[in-house]
């Protein structure tokens, strides 16, 4: 807890309550301070290793030269004109089973951590199941316009898992978005409300975060949590595709309670 010397303004005129000691009203003391601090969403993260990512691209390469990969642009409000949107079944192979793992694993670190916050030490859900995923290659020009995720259940996860990132595909060094800089070319970004340029100069906190992608990086969120993905402007080069092929892998958590787990397991 913070202390403080608060400082009393001498105003003149006034008289101490009859009764009372006499203190030094137009003085200083040490007062506690509280901060009470409002968040307004939780995002949990994570780094997966380079050979987890790099096994990962290697069968969605295998899957796509086998053509057996499964369209899933229309279940997406994805804008990937140049890309592909692909469903990404767990049960192709060990890298697509780890990743429905992973996520399952991370949903359940969130509940935890999030009801620490609260401190709540008895948080409702005890149980995730990731039941779907997909994969997005995105190239020049491809975005994902503001949106927020479906859910199964009560409560919903959703998260966003980097595999490839072209090089010099944002402007790293860019201080502020002014001159068309590129600082947020290809990047993710969460919003809860409105965002305003002097917010901290009125004393708001923020409620827009971006992400900047990076191979490996492990991203979870709310389901109902409204982000969007902004183009980037590489030029295509049809010879050498992968060097500007943005992956990116998402998908949806369920979230259950011992009262569900237990209906489940009856049924």
């Amino acid at each position: 807890m913070d202390k403080a010397q608060v400082f009393s303004r001498e105003t003149g005129g006034a008289v101490r309550d009859v009764g009372q000691p006499q203190r030094d009203y137009k003085g200083t003391f040490n007062a506690d301070i509280k901060t009470h601090f409002v968040t307004d969403f939780v995002i949990l993260e994570t780094t997966l290793p380079l050979w987890f990512y790099r096994g990962v691209n290697h069968e969605i390469d295998e899957l796509k030269e086998a053509q057996k990969q499964k369209d899933y642009s229309n279940q997406l409000v994805g804008q990937i004109h140049n890309g592909e949107q692909l469903y990404l079944d767990k049960e192709w192979c060990d890298p697509f089973h780890g990743i429905y793992g992973i996520a399952e694993s991370m949903a359940m670190q969130y509940v935890k951590r999030f009801y620490a916050l609260q401190d709540d030490p008895n948080p409702p859900y005890v149980a995730a199941n990731c039941y779907e995923a997909w994969v997005v290659d995105s190239l020049p020009g491809d975005y994902n316009p503001i949106h927020d995720h479906g859910k199964r259940t009560a409560a919903g996860l959703s998260f966003v898992f980097w595999t490839r990132v072209p090089e010099n595909m944002r402007n790293t060094e860019a201080p502020t978005l002014k001159s068309s800089s590129g600082q947020l070319d290809g990047c993710i970004t969460f919003v809860n409300g409105p965002t305003l340029q002097t917010a901290h100069s009125e004393f708001r906190t923020s409620k827009v975060m971006s992400v900047d992608p990076q191979p490996g990086r492990f991203v979870i969120f709310p389901h109902w949590l409204n982000h969007m993905v902004y183009p980037f402007r590489e030029s295509l080069n049809s010879a050498r595709q992968e060097e500007f092929d943005r992956r990116s892998i998402s998908g949806n958590i369920a979230l259950f309670t011992e009262d569900q787990v237990q209906r489940s397991d009856e049924a």
